[in-house]
């Protein structure tokens, strides 16, 4: 989550700053008495109406072309669960970066009608309006086209897998290579036996059912699943999670180096689901077995390997 929301704000925030900077700007240029831009009343009324229009316009066709984007990008991608995370994050980017650029676009309409309204009242802060209104105007109109290059942008979905991949390989522990075979191997039996385990719960009504009624990758409903059991605690759920998540990176990456210590961490927790899982299906009921795996998987969490 922390990752997420440090990769969110790379262009929001340079709309922020450029957006406070220009006003900056404008506010000291006010205060010297040397306004950027020195223009006759016809002029005024038609720069004012034309940038409201401009910049009106050219959102709406952002905004227009955006919803479509969003349902294709969906559909695109719902398909392959690896990408899950990946559409994610870009969708809740997109979507925070959409509302600043609203944000910045409403501003600039709302001086347009202000400079318009006021343009028979001069006043000493009137040409800090015209300077702040065109500033903005400029400053919107670069960020949509910028937006608008993001959505286009064809390699934005394999950038973002990376982006997590590295980020994901930032917090594993470089010791000795591994074998990405084994590795494989090892998560994709995590993946079965975990989501076996959640399908025989929610079958014995020991889960509700409604909690698979949102499209999600089997695997994140079952550790949900396996999280309202108390089968696990929330410390391991996102360390599967994550591990999921590095899965999914390498197999869309030509780097295919791990860890040895990372297919070890994935050994043990096979182990330690997949003994629960037996003693569940031996007895649904609970007893001594059920107790003695249960106490295995959550002294996972308090193991030295954890990372």
């Amino acid at each position: 989550k922390k990752a997420e929301c440090q990769s969110v704000g790379r262009f929001t925030k340079t709309i922020i700053i450029c957006l406070l900077g220009v006003t900056v700007l404008n506010i000291i240029g006010a205060l010297v008495g040397k306004p950027l831009f020195i223009l006759n009343e016809n002029q005024l009324l038609y720069l004012f109406s034309s940038m409201a229009q401009i910049i009106g316009g050219v959102f709406g066709l952002t905004l227009t072309a955006y919803v479509f984007f969003l349902d294709k990008f969906k559909e695109s991608t719902q398909g392959d669960d690896t990408y899950y995370d990946a559409t994610l994050a870009l969708l809740r980017r997109f979507f925070q970066t959409l509302v600043t650029i609203a944000i910045s676009c409403g501003l600039t309409i709302l001086l347009c009608i202000l400079g318009i309204t006021a343009l028979h009242n001069w006043t000493t802060v009137y040409p800090f309006i015209i300077n702040q209104c065109v500033l903005l105007f400029v400053l919107s109109l670069v960020s949509v086209l910028t937006f608008g290059g993001m959505l286009l942008d064809p390699d934005k979905l394999d950038k973002e897998v990376k982006r997590q991949l590295h980020h994901a390989a930032a917090n594993t522990v470089t010791d000795k290579a591994g074998d990405f075979t084994e590795f494989l191997k090892y998560y994709n039996l995590l993946q079965e036996v975990i989501i076996n385990f959640a399908k025989i719960l929610v079958c014995n009504k020991e889960v509700n059912i409604f909690e698979f009624r949102q499209y999600k990758p089997q695997i994140i409903q079952s550790l949900r699943v396996l999280a309202i059991k108390e089968v696990i605690n929330g410390t391991l759920r996102e360390e599967i999670d994550n591990l999921r998540m590095y899965r999914n990176g390498l197999v869309h990456g030509i780097n295919f180096s791990i860890s040895q210590s990372v297919i070890d961490r994935v050994v043990r927790i096979y182990k330690a689901i997949e003994n629960a899982y037996e003693a569940y299906k031996a007895n649904p009921r609970g007893g001594e077995k059920w107790d003695d795996a249960i106490r295995q998987i959550y002294d996972l969490t308090q193991s030295d390997n954890v990372k």
